[in-house]
């Protein structure tokens, strides 16, 4: 091992057990199990390496800072951008032939639902796969029963159209759609504008396919002149309808907002047609703007998902109280010495009824980003919360976050897809290690895409994205 690497490596051999590696490893979420080595001193190596590969050596760092601070100080290390960059540079790149350590959350590799597995591969090949993000936005999924309740009354109470969900940014509308999908097998297509799905001809090829494969239709593939216009989409939902028999059919279409103009023009967007056949519903969500997008369509019903509704309140707590009760949260509250019930309450308020705050806030807890151990610590509402992490950057070092960091920010808050470490160190004309280190200091506002053994990186939610495009314009 290089010099830097080998002294850490050495210092949590002085500083750790075997046991308190392998805690280390599960505050980490890294399977310690995985790891190559008999001893701590190879396993600790192993450690390393698994997180300067994954971008991740701030965590690590940070994680040793908080558990030995003084003998984290005494021998030399900072959580600094130099010292980070320097430890960056002597990572080797992984060996492809060789697995790496799992994550506990291992994201899955086929297709979300048991027929996309079973349909033609002449048809698969149409499909976008949404199996990684289905499982991201369903993983902690709880309550919504008044949104689905509300659902099935639409089916039951009419013979075709649309059921519109809409509401803030962060609300929880992409998890509702990825649940009912998850949950009930629907065809569905989500817009994902930062990861270049946002346009029609990708709509019409993966609904038309999917809708083809879930209902066994008597097609092949697509024919040729599919991205024409609609007219086979809603052809193939009549057919759907009649082999279904007395089951309604039912696609999702996810954040209608994130469609590119280019595919919508005047009509509706996607040129969802105004009626649909017999029997068929389409469940889309879309975000609250300024400007409200409307659908022109002959039957629909709008369901706002609000934020201060006792319905929206009651599964923001159910949440809370879920993730609370994880080893790592109740070993912080401990710390803080505040009960669960006290801090499901408190976090709820400060949550503003919206649950990407509580998506971010959470983990960042448990990690021990919060120092002085207070829930009153906690900024009040997502876009503050969006401010605490930018001012705390910027602070810590001045002339770093505006020579790097701004610079990688500012790509990542432009590019409308994800973009690789090589790329942003091309346009930015930065070392590949400083894009890693911003990449480190904003991973938990990211979205990492694996494929053809490169990892690119898109920030994980529009709103975060409309921040930041706001911080790097002023």
């Amino acid at each position: 091992m290089d010099r830097k690497i080998n002294q850490l490596r050495q210092f949590i051999v002085k500083h750790y057990s075997l046991d308190e590696l392998r805690t280390l490893c599960f505050d980490l979420s890294v399977l310690y199990d995985d790891l190559d080595g008999a001893g701590i001193s190879a396993r600790a190596g192993e450690l390393i390496l698994y997180m300067g590969r994954h971008q991740r050596l701030h965590d690590l760092l940070t994680e040793l800072s908080r558990a030995r601070p003084e003998s984290f100080h005494q021998a030399g290390f900072r959580t600094n951008p130099d010292a980070l960059i320097a430890l960056y540079k002597e990572i080797p790149q992984a060996d492809q032939s060789q697995p790496e350590p799992a994550q506990r959350t291992t994201r899955p590799e086929t297709f979300a639902i048991g027929w996309q597995q079973e349909a033609r591969p002449s048809l698969q090949r149409h499909f976008i796969n949404y199996a990684a993000y289905i499982q991201d936005k369903t993983n902690g999924f709880v309550g919504r029963e008044h949104v689905i309740d509300a659902f099935d009354q639409f089916l039951d109470g009419y013979t075709s159209g649309y059921f519109v969900v809409r509401g803030d940014p962060g609300i929880g509308k992409s998890a509702i759609a990825a649940e009912l999908v998850r949950t009930r097998g629907y065809p569905h297509h989500f817009n994902i504008a930062a990861e270049g799905i946002s346009g029609i001809n990708q709509f019409r090829r993966n609904l038309a396919a999917q809708v083809i494969a879930r209902y066994r239709l008597d097609y092949l593939d697509l024919p040729a002149d599919v991205e024409q216009d609609n007219n086979f989409l809603k052809q193939i939902m009549a057919e759907a309808a009649v082999s279904a028999g007395e089951s309604p059919v039912v696609l999702v279409v996810d954040a209608l907002d994130e469609v590119s103009d280019e595919a919508s023009g005047r009509a509706n967007p996607l040129s969802l047609p105004r009626s649909l056949p017999a029997n068929v519903f389409i469940l889309v969500t879309t975000r609250r703007t300024d400007s409200v997008l409307e659908i022109d369509v002959e039957h629909s019903q709008v369901l706002e998902l609000e934020a201060g509704s006792a319905g929206n309140l009651q599964d923001i707590r159910a949440y809370i109280d879920a993730y609370a009760r994880r080893p790592a949260m109740q070993k912080r509250l401990a710390a803080w010495r505040v009960d669960r019930d006290t801090f499901v309450e408190k976090l709820q308020v400060k949550s503003e009824g919206n649950f990407m705050y509580v998506r971010y806030v959470l983990p960042a807890i448990a990690a021990g980003k919060f120092t002085h151990g207070t829930v009153d610590e906690l900024p009040r509402g997502l876009r503050r919360y969006y401010k605490r992490h930018w001012e705390t950057m910027r602070g810590q070092d001045r002339e770093a976050f505006v020579r790097v960091n701004q610079k990688v920010i500012a790509v990542l808050a432009t590019a409308y897809q994800p973009v690789s470490i090589q790329f942003v160190a091309r346009v930015t004309r930065l070392e590949p290690a400083e894009v890693q280190w911003t990449i480190d200091q904003w991973r938990e506002f990211l979205h990492v895409l694996t494929g053809n053994g490169a990892r690119r990186f898109r920030l994980y939610h529009a709103s975060y994205r409309d921040f930041l495009a706001g911080q790097v314009a002023g």
